[in-house]
């Protein structure tokens, strides 16, 4: 089960409840459903995925690549190479 910090007040349409700023919420739910949530701008990134996002393309790690184009629902080869990968990314942006 995934967490998150709520940014904005909404209601879940999944689940039919209602999170919102003032209580400091914190939504649970599946990795794909965050993922939507944080699409849309209702939950707060991972502090993780945010400090990826501020470092420059050259800068960053395969890994790192791999992990900002999931983040971001972008498919890619597995057997992708760092160039292709960062291409993916700026294609992104």
């Amino acid at each position: 089960m995934e967490k998150a910090k709520v940014k904005r007040s909404f209601v879940d349409k999944e689940t039919r409840e209602t999170y919102n700023t003032r209580d400091n919420n914190i939504w649970k739910g599946t990795e794909e459903r965050k993922k939507e949530l944080i699409a849309i701008g209702v939950l707060e990134k991972d502090e993780e995925i945010q400090e990826l996002e501020e470092k420059e393309p050259e800068e960053l790690k395969v890994a790192e690549i791999k992990a900002l184009l999931e983040e971001k629902g972008i498919e890619y080869p597995a057997k992708a190479t760092k160039p292709e990968l960062k291409a993916l990314l700026e294609g992104a942006e």
